[in-house]
Protein backbone atom coordinates (compact mmCIF):
# COMPACT_ATOMS: atom_id res chain seq x y z
CA UNK A 1 0.00 0.00 0.00
CA UNK A 2 1.29 3.05 -1.45
CA UNK A 3 1.79 5.86 1.75
CA UNK A 4 0.10 9.28 1.31
CA UNK A 5 2.40 11.89 -0.44
CA UNK A 6 2.42 14.85 1.76
CA UNK A 7 2.87 17.41 -1.04
CA UNK A 8 -0.33 16.50 -2.76
CA UNK A 9 -3.68 17.41 -1.39
CA UNK A 10 -6.73 15.45 -2.49
CA UNK A 11 -9.36 17.71 -0.56
CA UNK A 12 -10.97 18.63 -4.25
CA UNK A 13 -10.70 15.38 -5.49
CA UNK A 14 -12.08 13.77 -2.61
CA UNK A 15 -15.10 16.01 -2.69
CA UNK A 16 -15.72 15.29 -6.89
CA UNK A 17 -15.65 11.37 -5.66
CA UNK A 18 -17.89 11.78 -3.16
CA UNK A 19 -21.88 10.97 -3.72
CA UNK A 20 -23.26 14.52 -2.34
CA UNK A 21 -26.87 13.11 -2.77
CA UNK A 22 -25.92 10.72 0.19
CA UNK A 23 -23.03 12.42 1.90
CA UNK A 24 -23.59 16.05 1.70
CA UNK A 25 -22.03 17.14 4.54
CA UNK A 26 -18.77 15.42 3.55
CA UNK A 27 -19.15 16.75 0.27
CA UNK A 28 -19.15 20.17 1.46
CA UNK A 29 -16.39 19.16 4.22
CA UNK A 30 -13.51 18.27 1.65
CA UNK A 31 -15.06 20.84 -0.73
CA UNK A 32 -14.88 23.83 2.12
CA UNK A 33 -12.27 23.18 4.60
CA UNK A 34 -9.02 24.85 4.54
CA UNK A 35 -6.76 22.12 5.92
CA UNK A 36 -4.97 20.59 3.20
CA UNK A 37 -5.47 16.49 2.78
CA UNK A 38 -2.24 14.67 1.38
CA UNK A 39 -3.46 11.09 -0.23
CA UNK A 40 -3.21 9.52 -3.37
CA UNK A 41 -5.09 7.84 -6.15
CA UNK A 42 -5.51 4.57 -3.50
CA UNK A 43 -7.04 6.85 -1.42
CA UNK A 44 -9.28 8.32 -3.91
CA UNK A 45 -10.37 5.40 -4.94
CA UNK A 46 -11.43 4.19 -2.16
CA UNK A 47 -13.70 6.91 -1.32
CA UNK A 48 -15.20 6.29 -4.89
CA UNK A 49 -15.57 2.67 -4.78
CA UNK A 50 -17.45 2.97 -1.76
CA UNK A 51 -20.52 4.14 -3.38
CA UNK A 52 -20.99 0.15 -4.31
CA UNK A 53 -21.58 -0.80 -1.08
CA UNK A 54 -19.38 -2.51 1.55
CA UNK A 55 -17.27 -1.58 4.92
CA UNK A 56 -15.70 1.48 3.22
CA UNK A 57 -19.62 2.48 2.43
CA UNK A 58 -20.42 2.13 5.82
CA UNK A 59 -17.60 3.93 7.25
CA UNK A 60 -19.01 6.87 5.02
CA UNK A 61 -22.18 7.28 6.84
CA UNK A 62 -20.63 7.01 10.32
CA UNK A 63 -18.44 10.11 9.07
CA UNK A 64 -21.95 11.60 7.04
CA UNK A 65 -23.62 11.86 10.44
CA UNK A 66 -20.57 13.07 12.38
CA UNK A 67 -20.04 15.69 10.52
CA UNK A 68 -24.12 16.46 10.43
CA UNK A 69 -24.20 16.70 14.39
CA UNK A 70 -21.42 18.60 14.25
CA UNK A 71 -22.78 21.18 12.01
CA UNK A 72 -26.17 20.80 13.90
CA UNK A 73 -24.29 21.79 17.03
CA UNK A 74 -22.37 24.57 14.78
CA UNK A 75 -26.10 26.17 13.56
CA UNK A 76 -27.02 26.04 17.00
CA UNK A 77 -24.42 27.68 18.39
CA UNK A 78 -24.11 30.47 15.45
CA UNK A 79 -28.07 30.99 16.39
CA UNK A 80 -27.17 31.46 19.92
CA UNK A 81 -24.40 33.58 19.43
CA UNK A 82 -26.78 35.77 16.72
CA UNK A 83 -29.46 35.33 19.58
CA UNK A 84 -27.08 36.73 22.76
CA UNK A 85 -25.91 40.14 20.29
CA UNK A 86 -29.37 40.72 19.58
CA UNK A 87 -30.15 40.67 22.96
CA UNK A 88 -26.83 42.88 23.86
CA UNK A 89 -28.20 45.28 21.21
CA UNK A 90 -31.81 44.99 22.74
CA UNK A 91 -30.50 45.65 26.53
CA UNK A 92 -27.64 48.80 25.49
CA UNK A 93 -30.59 50.36 23.68
CA UNK A 94 -32.81 50.06 26.72
CA UNK A 95 -29.57 51.09 29.04
CA UNK A 96 -29.45 54.12 26.80
CA UNK A 97 -32.63 55.35 26.51
CA UNK A 98 -32.35 54.72 31.04
CA UNK A 99 -29.43 57.12 31.02
CA UNK A 100 -31.64 59.70 29.03
CA UNK A 101 -34.08 59.76 30.95
CA UNK A 102 -31.99 59.45 33.86
CA UNK A 103 -30.80 62.96 32.77
CA UNK A 104 -33.62 64.36 32.24
CA UNK A 105 -35.14 63.42 35.17
CA UNK A 106 -32.09 64.67 36.82
CA UNK A 107 -32.24 67.96 34.77
CA UNK A 108 -36.00 68.20 35.90
CA UNK A 109 -35.05 67.37 39.70
CA UNK A 110 -32.35 70.53 39.64
CA UNK A 111 -35.01 72.79 37.89
CA UNK A 112 -37.52 71.59 40.85
CA UNK A 113 -34.50 72.80 43.25
CA UNK A 114 -34.04 75.80 41.26
CA UNK A 115 -38.01 76.81 41.51
CA UNK A 116 -37.99 75.84 45.14
CA UNK A 117 -35.10 77.75 46.41
CA UNK A 118 -36.67 80.80 44.10
CA UNK A 119 -40.09 80.14 46.00
CA UNK A 120 -38.59 80.06 49.19
CA UNK A 121 -36.96 83.58 48.83
CA UNK A 122 -40.07 85.15 47.56
CA UNK A 123 -41.93 83.63 50.93
CA UNK A 124 -39.47 85.63 53.01
CA UNK A 125 -39.34 88.27 50.87
CA UNK A 126 -43.19 88.55 51.49
CA UNK A 127 -43.26 87.73 54.96
CA UNK A 128 -40.70 90.64 56.01
CA UNK A 129 -42.78 92.80 53.83
CA UNK A 130 -45.76 91.33 55.46
CA UNK A 131 -44.13 91.93 58.96
CA UNK A 132 -43.50 95.46 58.06
CA UNK A 133 -46.83 96.58 56.54
CA UNK A 134 -48.45 95.22 60.00
CA UNK A 135 -45.46 97.32 61.99
CA UNK A 136 -47.12 100.77 60.07
CA UNK A 137 -50.17 99.11 60.36
CA UNK A 138 -49.66 99.50 63.79
CA UNK A 139 -47.98 102.58 64.03
CA UNK A 140 -51.37 104.14 62.65
CA UNK A 141 -49.75 104.88 59.04
CA UNK A 142 -51.68 104.49 56.02
CA UNK A 143 -50.88 102.48 53.12
CA UNK A 144 -51.99 103.51 49.73
CA UNK A 145 -52.31 100.53 47.55
CA UNK A 146 -51.57 103.10 44.33
CA UNK A 147 -48.66 103.61 45.82
CA UNK A 148 -46.56 100.59 44.74
CA UNK A 149 -45.95 99.94 48.68
CA UNK A 150 -44.39 103.58 49.34
CA UNK A 151 -45.26 104.68 53.05
CA UNK A 152 -46.97 107.78 52.35
CA UNK A 153 -49.75 108.94 53.97
CA UNK A 154 -52.33 108.60 50.70
CA UNK A 155 -52.60 111.38 49.01
CA UNK A 156 -55.49 112.84 46.60
CA UNK A 157 -55.12 113.03 42.50
CA UNK A 158 -54.86 116.75 41.03
CA UNK A 159 -57.97 118.03 39.94
CA UNK A 160 -58.45 118.18 36.37
CA UNK A 161 -57.27 120.99 34.65
CA UNK A 162 -58.69 122.33 31.64
CA UNK A 163 -57.16 124.84 29.56
CA UNK A 164 -60.32 127.04 29.00
CA UNK A 165 -60.43 129.54 31.66
CA UNK A 166 -60.16 133.02 29.59
CA UNK A 167 -58.99 135.41 32.15
CA UNK A 168 -54.43 134.62 31.34
CA UNK A 169 -54.28 134.92 34.97
CA UNK A 170 -56.34 132.70 36.48
CA UNK A 171 -55.47 130.29 33.84
CA UNK A 172 -51.99 130.34 34.64
CA UNK A 173 -52.62 129.80 38.39
CA UNK A 174 -54.80 127.04 37.79
CA UNK A 175 -52.11 125.66 35.57
CA UNK A 176 -49.27 125.43 37.89
CA UNK A 177 -51.19 124.57 40.54
CA UNK A 178 -51.72 121.36 38.55
CA UNK A 179 -48.32 121.07 37.24
CA UNK A 180 -46.80 121.31 40.93
CA UNK A 181 -49.14 118.32 42.27
CA UNK A 182 -48.77 116.14 39.65
CA UNK A 183 -44.66 116.61 39.34
CA UNK A 184 -45.40 115.97 43.43
CA UNK A 185 -47.38 112.54 42.93
CA UNK A 186 -44.79 111.18 40.73
CA UNK A 187 -41.76 112.20 42.90
CA UNK A 188 -43.94 110.98 46.21
CA UNK A 189 -44.73 107.51 44.13
CA UNK A 190 -41.33 106.60 42.22
CA UNK A 191 -42.35 102.93 42.03
CA UNK A 192 -45.63 103.53 40.81
CA UNK A 193 -44.38 106.44 38.34
CA UNK A 194 -41.08 104.18 37.01
CA UNK A 195 -41.35 104.63 33.36
CA UNK A 196 -41.45 107.81 31.49
CA UNK A 197 -44.36 105.83 29.50
CA UNK A 198 -46.68 106.27 32.63
CA UNK A 199 -45.72 109.66 34.25
CA UNK A 200 -47.01 110.54 29.72
CA UNK A 201 -50.31 108.77 30.60
CA UNK A 202 -51.03 110.17 34.23
CA UNK A 203 -50.49 113.55 33.23
CA UNK A 204 -52.44 113.26 29.81
CA UNK A 205 -55.30 111.36 31.40
CA UNK A 206 -55.57 114.23 34.29
CA UNK A 207 -56.28 116.89 31.72
CA UNK A 208 -59.81 117.57 30.14
CA UNK A 209 -62.04 120.01 27.93
CA UNK A 210 -59.25 121.91 25.25
CA UNK A 211 -56.08 120.40 27.25
CA UNK A 212 -57.43 117.10 27.02
CA UNK A 213 -58.24 117.49 23.15
CA UNK A 214 -54.72 119.11 22.72
CA UNK A 215 -52.98 115.97 23.86
CA UNK A 216 -55.31 113.07 22.92
CA UNK A 217 -52.67 112.07 19.94
CA UNK A 218 -50.02 111.53 23.03
CA UNK A 219 -52.63 108.79 24.82
CA UNK A 220 -52.93 107.71 21.06
CA UNK A 221 -49.11 107.19 20.14
CA UNK A 222 -48.21 105.12 23.61
CA UNK A 223 -51.03 103.25 23.33
CA UNK A 224 -50.49 102.04 19.86
CA UNK A 225 -46.66 101.27 20.66
CA UNK A 226 -46.24 101.02 24.28
CA UNK A 227 -42.92 99.86 24.20
CA UNK A 228 -41.28 101.78 21.81
CA UNK A 229 -40.77 105.92 22.08
CA UNK A 230 -39.80 106.40 18.79
CA UNK A 231 -43.70 107.73 17.21
CA UNK A 232 -44.76 109.01 20.89
CA UNK A 233 -45.01 113.26 20.39
CA UNK A 234 -43.28 113.59 23.84
CA UNK A 235 -40.59 110.97 25.08
CA UNK A 236 -40.89 112.27 28.62
CA UNK A 237 -43.02 113.48 31.17
CA UNK A 238 -41.33 116.62 32.03
CA UNK A 239 -41.31 117.40 27.85
CA UNK A 240 -45.27 117.03 28.13
CA UNK A 241 -45.61 119.65 30.90
CA UNK A 242 -43.41 121.83 29.21
CA UNK A 243 -45.25 121.91 26.49
CA UNK A 244 -48.81 122.85 28.32
CA UNK A 245 -47.16 125.54 30.13
CA UNK A 246 -45.98 127.36 27.26
CA UNK A 247 -49.55 126.79 26.12
CA UNK A 248 -51.35 127.76 29.44
CA UNK A 249 -48.92 129.18 31.80
CA UNK A 250 -48.59 132.33 29.60
CA UNK A 251 -48.38 135.34 32.07
CA UNK A 252 -45.59 135.81 34.43
CA UNK A 253 -47.26 136.18 37.83
CA UNK A 254 -44.22 137.86 39.55
CA UNK A 255 -43.82 140.64 36.80
CA UNK A 256 -47.71 141.00 37.09
CA UNK A 257 -48.03 141.38 40.76
CA UNK A 258 -44.99 143.98 40.72
CA UNK A 259 -46.21 145.60 38.59
CA UNK A 260 -50.11 145.91 40.82
CA UNK A 261 -47.84 146.85 42.97
CA UNK A 262 -46.41 149.94 41.74
CA UNK A 263 -49.86 151.27 40.47
CA UNK A 264 -51.23 151.13 44.16
CA UNK A 265 -52.36 154.43 45.20
CA UNK A 266 -53.43 156.38 48.37
CA UNK A 267 -56.15 158.31 48.06
CA UNK A 268 -58.45 160.93 49.63
CA UNK A 269 -56.54 163.36 52.12
CA UNK A 270 -53.69 161.13 52.49
CA UNK A 271 -53.21 161.08 48.17
CA UNK A 272 -49.36 162.66 49.28
CA UNK A 273 -47.45 160.17 51.08
CA UNK A 274 -46.00 163.09 53.19
CA UNK A 275 -49.27 163.87 54.35
CA UNK A 276 -49.80 160.37 55.67
CA UNK A 277 -46.58 160.34 57.55
CA UNK A 278 -47.34 163.51 59.30
CA UNK A 279 -50.57 162.29 60.05
CA UNK A 280 -49.92 159.44 61.61
CA UNK A 281 -45.96 160.07 63.18
CA UNK A 282 -47.65 162.88 65.18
Amino acid sequence: MSLPNPNRDVRLELAVAIDGERFPSLKAYFGNTDTQIPGTDADVNIVRDAHQGGAAQGWLYIIENALRERDHQLNQVIDEKEALANEKEILTHKVDEQQSDGQELLSRIHGLQDNNAKLNEAYIAQKARAATLDSLVKKGVTIDAGSGGDTNTAMQHPDKFSGDEADSTKRTQAFNNWNNQVQARWNMRPQEFNSEKKKLLYAATLLTGSAATGVAKVIEKINASPDNDVDWPYKTGMALLSHLAGKYATMDLAAAAENKLTKIKQAGKYVNFIDFLTEFTN
